[in-house]
């Protein structure tokens, strides 16, 4: 506490010769870094007070110069005595582009800040003085993410608080709408309300998530007249999310994804058509990127829609409970279509297939995977690639027939198998190999939660851990491929 009073004292008593520096931004960069971000509002009010009273200050300071106790207390009832009229009135001293500064460097924060602190320093801001609060309050909702209101009420309060003059939700600012489980009649209000404030067409909104959930025994949602509305709004989103959703047909959903003429993410879980056409007519999409499970792919997808310039890939597949062995092998046959039917240009790739299987099974199971998971002929320019299989597969999803001529980085969730056959699995299918990133368990020390480790500490897990298998992994080793991602157990 002594350090702040002093650096507010020698803001105030050296502000004659510090002028220049006192409205630079520089100058605030230092006070900041002095200060810290939890501190400095206290600083900051605290000398914005002694400003007002320097006068008077130094004129106690000739007065008392050795009684310091009598001298802390005249100080300290002066500054009281002007705190509470000093908290909501204006604050001319600090230029408007200072104060945006030195918000902006709040919000930011260190890594280490969570979301409530950043928002309870907010709240600290925007209580200084009338001057704080417009700047404090735009960065009120920050994460330009909206949900659309479940229930009449909540639209109705939500109209409300817009058309207030405290409002910082600026609908221009929104980049992406949730539509979660809000019924027909509130979607349309909702959108035709949207659009009257000048945000739909070509407006800010980039991303729209359409989601329903789907508890055990749930039908799925259809999309029939929201489809056309969020379609005719927002043609320029680039980001699509869709989960639980039922389409009356193919023309329905085709029409729907082509109504977005920028759409370059498509996300889809949970995904089905009501009528299937036999021979339908096949719809183009430019995507980048795409986010699919099993059965919205082979339902909705696979031989319907093509995607010509496909670059990211996250695939799922997270059914568990198998009739019998052909069953798992039909699945594993059915990831293997995926990957060349999408494959040609992807350039990284999430494959998650979570299945569980007997022990006595595996070694069929092995020989299918290896089969249909032939990365260099169906995803010759793949670079990344992400695993989340049992570690029982991981080394025969691996073993490529010839070795791939662009995979350089592979992650897995695995944290025990084979050490020494995953070295010659990898030095046999990946010569180009950088980086293989696999977690390593450490034993925690009564600590919760989630918790980082600092440099010194992962160096010295590091080391540890190259020594211990380096003997299995030698040829890892060699080129520091080793990426071990360390968590607590």
């Amino acid at each position: 506490m002594a350090q702040f009073i002093n650096l507010a004292l020698t803001i105030v008593l050296h502000r004659d010769h510090e002028l220049e520096s006192f409205h630079d931004v520089g100058f605030w960069n230092a006070f900041l870094a002095v200060s810290g971000t939890f501190n400095f509002v206290f600083i900051t009010l605290f000398s914005v007070i002694l400003l007002s009273l320097r006068d008077d200050i130094l004129q106690t300071v000739k007065e008392q110069p050795k009684r310091h106790t009598s001298m802390i207390g005249t100080l300290a009832k002066r500054v009281w005595r002007s705190l509470l009229p000093t908290l909501f009135v204006p604050s001319p001293r600090l230029p408007f582009e200072i104060v945006d500064k030195i918000v902006e460097h709040v919000v930011r924060g260190p890594e280490s800040c969570s979301t409530s602190d950043r928002q309870r320093n907010i709240n600290a801001c925007s209580l200084i003085s009338r001057t704080w609060l417009p700047a404090a309050r735009q960065h009120f909702f920050r994460s330009h993410s909206f949900t659309i209101p479940l229930t009449e009420k909540r639209f109705d309060d939500l109209q409300a608080l817009c058309h207030s003059r405290l409002c910082t939700l600026h609908l221009a600012k929104i980049k992406h709408l949730n539509y979660t489980d809000a019924s027909d009649d509130i979607v349309k209000r909702f959108f035709e309300w949207f659009a009257s404030n000048g945000v739909g067409g070509s407006g800010t909104v980039n991303t729209i998530t359409i989601g329903h959930r789907l508890p055990s025994g749930a039908s799925y949602r259809n999309l029939d007249h929201a489809s056309s509305i969020i379609s005719h709004n927002f043609s320029a989103v680039t980001s699509l999310r869709l989960q639980g959703l039922a389409f009356t047909s193919y023309d329905q959903f085709s029409g729907f994804l082509s109504s977005f003429p920028r759409l370059e993410s498509l996300a889809c879980a949970q995904v089905v058509l009501n009528e299937i056409n036999l021979i339908p007519q096949t719809l183009s999409l430019e995507l980048h990127t795409l986010t699919v499970d099993h059965a919205s792919f082979f339902g909705s997808l696979y031989g319907r829609i093509t995607f010509p310039r496909l670059r990211s890939l996250a695939f799922i597949d997270l059914r568990l409970v198998y009739d019998n062995i052909e069953d798992r092998i039909s699945r594993l046959q059915e990831i293997g279509f995926m990957l060349e039917y999408t494959g040609r240009q992807l350039q990284s790739l999430e494959l998650t297939c979570e299945m569980c299987t007997p022990v006595s099974q595996v070694y069929r199971l092995a020989s299918t995977i290896s089969q249909t998971f032939d990365l260099p002929k169906k995803a010759p320019l793949l670079r990344d690639l992400t695993l989340f299989v049992r570690k029982d597969l991981l080394i025969p999803a691996l073993s490529f027939r010839y070795p791939h001529p662009r995979l350089s980085s592979i992650t897995t969730q695995n944290r025990a198998f084979d050490y020494r056959a995953c070295d010659f699995t990898l030095q046999k299918s990946t010569p180009l190999l950088k980086a293989f990133t696999f977690p390593v368990a450490v034993a925690g020390d009564g600590k919760n939660g989630h918790i980082r480790f600092s440099a010194s500490e992962v160096l010295y897990f590091k080391q540890q851990l190259l020594g211990i298998l380096g003997p299995d992994m030698p040829w890892c080793l060699e080129g520091n491929r080793l990426r071990p991602k360390f968590t607590l157990t």
